[in-house]
């Protein structure tokens, strides 16, 4: 559910709609209008999902900090298998929900320049780097003992989701989550002209690298945390 309500959210608000503001008599300048209002919607449903469900199922809503949290040692991998089945099936019917409220078919893709064609190392790159930063938040607020029990955590990430999709979204999207990208790229595929699948593995490889480079910093950055641990457990049983 709270995987659906984001990528409904996403859908609608990082739909393009482009506003003409008036610089002279004879000119206006175009803006998107979905550069100012995604981050804002889509980082107020992300804090408010995580504390709506955080209690109920850990409220990851992204196969990307599935995989990490699962790297940090936090859940099994039978349960991560299953996180991933459910947000793609959330994520997909959220895009199709967006589709029919604005009738609109809902997209993905990195922006192309006005010339040239997309950059799709540099489109790889950011979400590289901002799942990488969302991840590494997730793990650290809402996954150390040091951490326990503060009331912050949801607000963290959801301002790490604003923050990246406000700095990206004009370079490749700011998915940084391969449910969604699964779920756009699909839709995108039913678009009447340009309609393409072809960026689908920007949104898988880039969201999945950066968790797992933040899934493994966890063992570097809270050392302290992780020694601490094993000194609980009796070695037969690491």
């Amino acid at each position: 559910l709270g995987t659906m309500l984001y990528a409904m959210t996403f859908s609608i608000t990082t739909e393009s709609q482009t506003i003409y503001e008036p610089t002279s008599s004879s000119k206006a300048l175009a803006i998107n209008e979905s550069y100012f209002i995604a981050p804002i919607a889509v980082g107020f449903i992300v804090i408010a999902m995580i504390y709506a469900f955080g209690h109920i199922s850990g409220a990851h809503f992204n196969p990307a900090i599935t995989v990490a949290v699962w790297i940090r040692g936090f859940i099994t991998p039978i349960d991560a298998f299953i996180f991933v089945i459910v947000q793609t099936l959330g994520a997909i019917c959220g895009a199709m929900l967006g589709w029919i409220i604005t009738n609109e078919v809902p997209f993905l893709e990195p922006t192309k320049p006005i010339n040239g064609d997309v950059k799709e190392g540099r489109c790889l790159v950011a979400e590289i780097v901002y799942s990488f930063a969302i991840c590494l938040v997730v793990i650290n607020v809402a996954t150390t003992e040091s951490q326990r029990g503060n009331f912050f955590y949801g607000v963290s990430i959801g301002m790490t989701v604003a923050a990246g999709l406000a700095s990206v979204q004009k370079i490749s999207g700011g998915c940084f989550n391969p449910a969604l990208g699964t779920a756009l790229s699909i839709t995108q595929a039913f678009r009447e002209h340009g309609g393409t699948m072809k960026y689908i593995w920007i949104y898988l490889l880039g969201p999945m690298i950066g968790a797992i480079l933040a899934g493994f910093s966890f063992y570097i950055i809270n050392s302290k945390e992780v020694e601490a641990s094993k000194n609980l457990i009796p070695n037969d049983q690491y």
